[in-house]
């Protein structure tokens, strides 16, 4: 005969404010009604969109005010308005508080389910849709390589962070092919006393540019007393190529400033960001960096680009232009941070890309071109400690300051867009630990990205995933 039923919960609020009302649903043949939802009781307008049929874990939200109230009933509510027959799971469902400083809890904070919460997925694959096939997404990755390090300590922030004292030694570049498992990892580079910061392939997938500085003090160093290598790093980063197979491994600069972030330009040249422009920044008691090309020899080092901040992350787009995170405060406030520019590798034609006024997330970086598309895919994170946090897909023919530009496709990490101002950074600002980074596309409906989650109940390290443009994911390794 089915129901119209509700599991409830009281909350305290605030008046006359704005809240998201939001949460995960999973059905079973629901049938009649309007099936499952989120209300807020005698609200009118407050119920989130219906979920009906059967569909794997899908998340709903609605925003609403307050109006005078200050205690509310949540309801997760089966049927509505009429019975409903089949099965319903409700997960994670929460208040946020959309005004203020912060995206704080409405207390006692969260709706809890009837039932008692399913248990994270050690995985990070609980979310994912019922017709998504992981073994062939993971198949479909190809064979490629990566990087084996030590989690770094949290840096100040990420426009200065290859400044901090941060790393541990031992670090590793690998290949593995996915289509035959069997075979496992092949170790191509290692060193046991100094990091990775980064890498990137060539055009044609037989060489690999990375930044390599050495951690370790030698003996003679503790001894001697003299003050070393910025914030006490006995080095600096240095950029290295190195042939697929592990053979070919050349040194390309050298001195006391960090190069990171090395890509292959078209012509066989080399971009990167570098600390070569012997400045501060103006926001951080760090070196600030700027955009610089030089030959495959390492001669010729050239700046093209002027930030008086950071420049990080370059890609070389299908045009032949660099995509860029550029930290600058021209024709905004302090707080909104970290948007993405492009430049061509002469210099000429600085211009934006995205989000200039973009404050939730504070920083978009790591953009590459999704293949057969104009869009790009991006780490959407944090200016301050760890730059980890969600994916996002950014379609700039919506409009380069548009909200709705942005698809979070891990939106259990919840950097929601928006432009509205927030003094010392915000929601946009949120920490999460071990959340995505990296993202490679490697389709235009498939990406290989780093994952340490989920958020809860996840084992602490990185692993590498299979993510397709609606968040599912799998394990590669």
């Amino acid at each position: 005969r089915g129901a119209d039923a509700a599991w409830i919960s009281i909350v305290s609020l605030e008046p006359n404010t704005r809240y998201e009302l939001s949460g995960w649903i999973k059905t079973r043949n629901i049938r009649g009604a309007k099936g499952a939802m989120f209300n807020i009781q005698a609200l009118k307008g407050s119920e989130t969109p219906a979920v009906t049929g059967t569909t794997d874990w899908t998340r709903v939200s609605r925003v609403f005010k307050t109006n005078n109230k200050t205690r509310l009933q949540v309801n997760c509510l089966f049927g509505g308005w009429g019975r409903s027959t089949g099965q319903v799971w409700y997960d994670d469902g929460s208040l946020t508080h959309l005004t203020g400083q912060s995206d704080r809890k409405a207390k006692p904070g969260a709706v809890k389910p009837a039932a008692p919460p399913k248990r994270a997925n050690p995985n990070g694959t609980e979310k994912n849709s019922a017709d998504f096939d992981a073994a062939a997404a993971v198949k479909g990755c190809g064979k490629f390589a990566f990087v084996k390090r030590k989690h770094f300590g949290k840096p100040f922030g990420v426009g200065t962070m290859y400044s901090w004292r941060i790393y541990s030694p031992g670090c590793g570049i690998y290949t593995y092919d996915p289509i035959d498992p069997s075979k496992g990892e092949k170790e191509i580079f290692r060193s046991d006393d100094g990091v990775i910061f980064d890498m990137s392939p060539s055009f044609d997938a037989k060489k690999l540019l990375f930044a390599w500085m050495r951690v370790n003090h030698t003996p003679e160093e503790r001894k001697s007393g003299k003050k070393l290598g910025y914030r006490g790093n006995p080095d600096s980063f240095h950029i290295f190529e190195i042939n697929i197979d592990g053979t070919g491994l050349r040194q390309i600069t050298t001195g006391r400033f960090h190069d990171v972030h090395p890509v292959y330009l078209p012509d066989g040249r080399i971009v990167f960001t570098s600390t070569r422009g012997k400045s501060y920044s103006m926001c951080q008691p760090a070196l600030s960096s700027a955009l610089f090309t030089m030959n495959a020899d390492g001669s010729n080092i050239r700046r093209i680009e002027f930030s008086t901040l950071a420049c990080m992350s370059p890609y070389v787009l299908d045009d032949g232009s660099v995509l860029f995170m550029r930290w600058e405060y021209n024709d905004k406030s302090l707080f909104d941070l970290q948007s993405l520019w492009t430049i061509n590798p002469d210099g000429t034609r600085v211009q934006l890309f995205y989000g200039n006024t973009i404050t939730n997330p504070n920083l978009i970086w790591q953009a590459k071109q999704i293949p057969g598309t104009q869009k790009v895919l991006a780490t959407l994170g944090p200016h301050h400690g760890h730059p980890v946090g969600a994916v996002g897909i950014i379609d700039r023919s919506l409009g380069t300051e548009n909200t709705e530009a942005i698809t979070n496709i891990t939106p259990e990490y919840a950097f929601v867009p928006s432009t509205k101002y927030v003094h010392g950074g915000g929601p946009g600002d949120k920490q999460y630990k071990f959340a995505f980074r990296d993202p490679w596309p490697v389709k235009s409906d498939l990406f290989l990205v780093a994952y340490g989650g989920p958020a809860r109940g996840g084992p602490g390290r990185y692993r590498i995933f299979a993510l397709d443009d609606k968040g599912n994911r799998a394990m590669v390794r």
